[in-house]
């Protein structure tokens, strides 16, 4: 008969124990940080859309404020550079004017709070089409110093009747 004796029992964990442990909770933490790359990235992202949507509402209102420089055709559209006039004195600016500075310092807002943010406006009949475009990060958990970053270009289209 083969009675163990009650001091020849195992008591506590076995190496092979712990180390399986280790290695389920080692997966687990490896798919944390990935999930909290994937959160940063998605956070970039949205900020750059609130951005663009945002800088688009401006315009928006820019327009919608000058009824003169609407009148005269001044935000009939914009492409690549605008210039601004230099008339922020106390003579004021005319409708052509304002409307060169808001063209200019929307460009200006756009290249700073977008990644190589740039916009445009055209007007057709009675409507207004702002278009933005930036560059987004694709490349998961890319730093945005790293030369194999892969971007795409996102693009906002607004319509509006102003």
């Amino acid at each position: 008969m083969n009675i163990r004796s009650p001091s020849s029992r195992q008591s506590g964990f076995t190496m092979i124990e712990i180390l399986v442990a280790v290695v389920i909770l080692a997966i687990g933490l490896l798919g944390v940080a990935g999930l909290q790359t994937l959160s940063v990235k998605a956070s970039t992202n949205s900020s750059a859309r609130s951005q663009a949507i945002y800088l688009a509402n401006d315009m928006a209102d820019r327009i919608r404020a000058n009824l003169q420089g609407r009148k005269d055709s001044n935000y009939d559209a914009i492409t690549g550079d605008a210039k601004k006039a230099a008339c922020l004195t106390s003579t004021g600016c005319s409708a052509a004017d304002m409307a060169a500075n808001d063209k200019a310092e929307w460009l200006e807002e756009l290249s700073n709070r977008l990644p190589n943010g740039k916009g445009e406006l055209k007007h057709t009949g009675n409507l207004y089409t702002i278009t933005i475009t930036w560059d987004e990060r694709v490349k998961q958990g890319a730093d945005k110093d790293d030369a194999n970053v892969a971007l795409q270009q996102a693009t906002l289209s607004y319509t509006f009747y102003p």
